[in-house]
């Protein structure tokens, strides 16, 4: 099916259009990007600790900020991995921009830079066009078509907005709080039902196993952010919440080779075996992560009533622990999970 503009230029305008298109996207993704780098790590590495809550080791921030920076990296080369061998088709230069735009978004810098920014304008604008792109690979991943029909309009109504909150900067969700944010939610929401939707009741079998890599990298990328959303708010631990968020970091670089694999349709490897491992292994991750914090909770409290101050001297001793345990873990986990799904020796 043709878009109004499509149809009035030749194969070959519209591919040089598409063309230009995305090296003006790149060009301002990266450049306001590298620019917002220095002033966020500044931000991360200076950045007051809330009264009560003990400051995570300066090691274990900085190895947070390295696998910040590693996750644009990685989905940048995926980009250009598909860019290369996608470059004449229109649809493989969208999902090409489309990774490197998440990997920017997901990794923080651009989160750093403040409204008075002169290059404010341009940071929100790239932030923009990565949330219209994510929100369109949902309505229209893997068949290219908006299915169903309503979610052009979704994606319409929503571009729309982004382009009315580079005007009006209190209904832009990237600035403002509140409403704003839920009904952001609520795009993403209605972009993920038509998702599911066209899984169960458009798709074919191998199309529905492409799609199922898709799904596979965000469920990744959704449980490591529950997980250090609980970490952080719940248990306001900011040292487990550091690790947590390297997991998350960890899980959104995973997220670009899933991707690579929907969209080069790859069979090297079996998703379900995939799922299976990670199971095993996210469980047990999952698992030390939560008893680390809550050690290291206890641990401070304990050193805080013999000594009277408060230190983090038990940090390593607990991070040793759950290296050497994580190996026994995972080989008590995965009998259950064999159980609940097939077992390797069935997959493989």
């Amino acid at each position: 099916m043709h878009t109004p503009v499509r149809a009035w230029l030749s194969p070959g305008a519209w591919l040089g259009l598409v063309r230009t298109l995305y090296a003006l996207v790149w060009a301002i993704a990266l450049a306001t990007y590298l620019r917002a780098v220095p002033t966020w790590m500044d931000v991360n590495l200076k950045a007051p600790i809330t009264p009560g809550l003990t400051a995570p080791p300066t090691w274990l921030v900085v190895l947070d900020l390295g696998a910040s920076l590693a996750v644009p990296v990685a989905c940048a080369v995926v980009a250009a991995l598909i860019a290369r061998y996608k470059s004449a088709d229109s649809y493989g230069l969208f999902a090409s921009i489309e990774i490197l735009l998440f990997g920017l978004v997901i990794s923080g810098p651009w989160s750093a830079v403040a409204l008075g920014d002169p290059w404010s304008g341009a940071t929100r604008l790239a932030q923009k066009l990565a949330l219209v792109a994510i929100l369109t690979l949902l309505c229209i991943f893997p068949t290219r078509r908006f299915t169903p029909s309503w979610t052009l309009w979704l994606a319409l109504a929503f571009a729309a907005w982004m382009a009315v909150g580079m005007l009006v900067p209190r209904v832009d969700p990237v600035v403002a709080r509140g409403v704003w944010q839920i009904l952001l939610l609520l795009f993403f929401l209605g972009a993920l039902g038509a998702f599911g939707y066209r899984y169960r009741r458009v798709l074919n079998s191998s199309e529905r196993r492409q799609t199922a890599w898709l799904i596979y990298g965000s469920a990744l990328v959704i449980g490591a952010y529950v997980l250090w959303s609980i970490l952080r708010f719940g248990l306001s631990n900011l040292t487990a919440a550091t690790a947590g968020d390297i997991l998350l970091q960890l899980t959104s670089i995973a997220f670009a080779v899933a991707y690579a694999f929907a969209i080069f349709r790859f069979r090297v490897y079996d998703i379900d075996l995939v799922i299976n491992r990670t199971v095993v292994y996210g469980a047990a991750t999952a698992f030390l992560v939560l008893a680390f914090a809550a050690l290291s909770e206890l641990s401070t409290l304990v050193i805080e009533k013999l000594t009277g101050r408060n230190s983090g001297i038990m940090t390593i001793p607990l991070i040793v622990v759950a290296a050497l345990s994580f190996s026994p873990l995972q080989r008590r986990i995965r009998p259950v999970v064999d159980r609940m799904l097939p077992p390797r020796s069935v997959l493989t």
